[in-house]
């Protein structure tokens, strides 16, 4: 198990395009934002493990049970780790006493959808979703949480994807 510099295209075929919470995944292994990843050869990895800056930590489909626990060993000696799972996996979570947090998942994102326009009509008079922008950033209660995951609100702004609920003014 070697470090490896995370935005190298080679990776980014190691790693299903639908993993729980991917735009983090793949915002590192475009470069848009920091993360380290371990791979089992420098020269043509098969395996892999990524962890954001976030801690928000991936493996690769062809990741074996032993590279995993290895890979979330190191990780951990170097601070918090999540440990992100995918839905169809053999391997078994390197701890056991870890915790499962459900989470809601959003793909294929489409601002124009018959959806969202559904869920326009049902928003309480004053109200209205609209894209996050510079000048809506300030306003929204998650704006932090926001800055942490994309590592600034400028990349946010340049890279990340989102909706906010306005209450108008």
């Amino acid at each position: 198990m070697v470090e490896y510099p995370a935005n190298d295209p080679k990776l980014q075929g190691l790693f299903d395009e639908n993993l729980p919470n991917s735009p983090a995944l793949w915002a590192v292994l475009k470069g848009h934002h920091a993360g380290k990843a371990v791979v089992d050869d420098t020269h043509h990895p098969s395996q892999c493990v990524l962890r954001t800056d976030a801690a928000l930590t991936y493996f690769g489909s062809q990741t074996s049970q032993e590279f995993l626990n290895e890979a979330i060993r190191s990780f951990r000696e170097k601070g918090l780790i999540w440990l992100i799972w995918p839905q169809r996996t053999p391997l078994k979570p390197p701890d056991k006493s870890a915790e499962v947090v459900q989470r809601l998942e959003f793909f294929k994102y489409d601002p124009v959808s018959d959806t969202l326009d559904c869920l326009k009509k049902q928003l309480p008079v004053g109200y209205k979703i609209q894209t996050i922008n510079a000048e809506n950033l300030q306003r929204c209660q998650w704006r932090e949480e926001m800055e942490f995951y994309s590592g600034s609100f400028n990349n946010f702004l340049k890279h990340g994807i989102g909706l906010c609920m306005l209450q108008e003014k």
